[in-house]
């Protein structure tokens, strides 16, 4: 056998070797990753209106894109530690608020898929009844890139 079929067989033998491998495919994911939703609520000191009382703005920054909400009084960020002092769901991913002058104001961000929804609540002294009143102010869909 000479040079060139020895050659020959061995770059064959290569091939079909190569050939039986199997493919490796991307896994596609139909579902966006969780971890690249990051939401956040944000609260900026605007100073005092004409009567003497604090505005703060509150806002939620999805994926590094402001979005006003409301302003309110007194505003400052809520560590989840304290999440089941104000009734917010363990899951929420981000909360605010605060309290000023007898009434509150709070918020709080849920992340369930590809969807960011912003809850909005409030409690007063002068109340009759329990609770922080939640509504839902905001829902945003976050779309795959």
């Amino acid at each position: 056998m000479n040079i060139r079929n020895y050659l020959s067989y061995c770059l064959g033998i290569c091939l079909l070797l190569m050939a039986c491998q199997p493919k490796e495919t991307p896994q596609e994911s139909t579902e966006t990753d969780l971890t690249s939703i990051e939401a956040e609520l944000t609260c900026t000191a605007l100073g005092e209106d004409e009567n003497g009382v604090p505005v703060s703005l509150v806002a939620l920054v999805l994926n590094g894109t402001k979005h006003d909400l409301d302003t309110i009084a007194a505003c400052e960020s809520i560590g989840a530690a304290d999440f089941g002092r104000y009734d917010i769901p363990t899951e929420a991913v981000s909360a605010c608020g605060g309290w000023w002058a007898g009434a509150g104001d709070y918020f709080y961000v849920m992340v369930e898929g590809n969807v960011c929804t912003v809850m909005q609540g409030w409690q007063d002294e002068q109340q009759e009844d329990e609770g922080f009143h939640y509504e839902q102010v905001r829902r945003l869909v976050v779309s795959e890139k």
